[in-house]
Parts: C-alpha cells; structure tokens; sequence
C-alpha cells in the first residue's frame, strides 16, 4: 500500500498512522521513508509546496506508532535506524479491527483503582476473556459495598435493587420521576446486559 499525498494531508493521525503501517516493510526506516516520500515525483521534479508539512505529519505518524508498540527497534540492528514491524503491529496491520485493542489498552494505562489490577493483568497477557470478566466482578463488588447489599445479591438482581428507581441505594434522588426512572434502568440494563454476556463465556 502506497500513502497518497491526500492521505497524509487530510487523514486523522491515527488513521493516517494505520496507513502508514500497512505501507511498511518488516522492517523499516524512517530516514528511507522520507527520502522515497521527497523523491516521489523524481529527482528532477520539484515536490509540493506543502512537502514539509506532510513530512512533519509522516514523522507524526511514526511517533504514534512508536507510542503504541507496533513499530520498535530492530534486534538485529539495535544501534542502528532500522525498526521492525512487532507482533502487535504485525496484528493490526493483518486485521484493522484489531485496533481496537489498542484503544482499549490506552484506556487502561495510567492509574486506576486496585480492584482492576487483575483486568489490566490479563488484558496485557491477552486473556480478554478473564479480563473481562474481572473487571466486571469489580464493579459488582464496588456497587454491593456502596449500596450496602448482602452477598447473597449477585449479578443482575443487585444492579436492579442497587438502582432501583424506587428505593436503590444508588438512584439520583434528586432527579425529577421520569429522569430518576430512566437513568436508573439505562445504567442497570447496561450493566445487565454486558454482565450476562460475560457470564456466558466466563471462565470456569
């Protein structure tokens, strides 16, 4: 895949990022991609006018790529300016809905509370599933402690008394009647209904 002059002039960073990673070698240079980037039109054609702006947005790019891990050091050239493409690279530039995970993964970077220490942990390793999972089990610990509900309520039935529009622990009282009533079962259909999904292919 070649990056048009349009692509790296309108494209968002991230996607133009995509782009150029796909455009890539296994393993690539960013200095060789300037250089083939100035000399697209020939060496006797000028480039144009606008060229160190898109230079600018191309380095942009590879620093993105850097920061996310899809692009790193070469290991068999450490010193050197030649990269590799690494496997979490290799994983996107295959399967762009794979990108995904690199949003999520920037979702759990920096602090977060202890209780999804465990979620984090196993997202990294890649068990998405158990991570999943986890981080669900975190908040219905979190919701049962605030609320004040027994263990005896797990699951669906403790995020319906939790936020119960009636008398959950958890409902904005001062909300008028029909807000109080919404907002109570949007925030319990959604826990609800990802917290079945996960059930159902939890681990044993």
């Amino acid at each position: 895949m070649t990056l048009s002059y349009d692509d790296v002039r309108h494209l968002p960073l991230p996607d133009l990022s995509l782009r150029l990673l796909q455009s890539l070698g296994a393993v690539p240079n960013f200095n060789n991609l300037v250089q083939g980037f100035k000399q697209r039109g020939g060496y006797t054609e000028p480039g144009p006018p606008d060229l160190g702006e898109m230079l600018a947005r191309l380095s942009d790019a590879w620093a993105w790529l850097e920061a996310h891990a899809l692009i790193g050091l070469s290991a068999q050239n450490p010193p050197s300016a030649w990269q590799r493409v690494t496997a979490a690279g290799i994983e996107v530039s295959n399967d762009p809905s794979a990108l995904a995970k690199v949003w999520a993964a920037d979702r759990l970077a920096g602090d977060l509370p202890s209780a999804l220490s465990s979620a984090r942990s196993n997202f990294a390793l890649g068990d998405y599933e158990t991570a999943s999972f986890a981080a669900m089990k975190a908040v219905e610990v979190e919701v049962r402690r605030i609320a004040g509900l027994p263990n005896e309520l797990v699951g669906v039935a403790l995020m319906r008394k939790a936020f119960s529009p009636k008398d959950g622990v958890l409902r904005d009282p001062g909300a008028e009647g029909g807000e109080q009533q919404s907002r109570g079962f949007r925030t319990s259909r959604f826990f609800c209904r990802d917290w079945t999904h996960v059930r159902r292919g939890s681990p044993r």
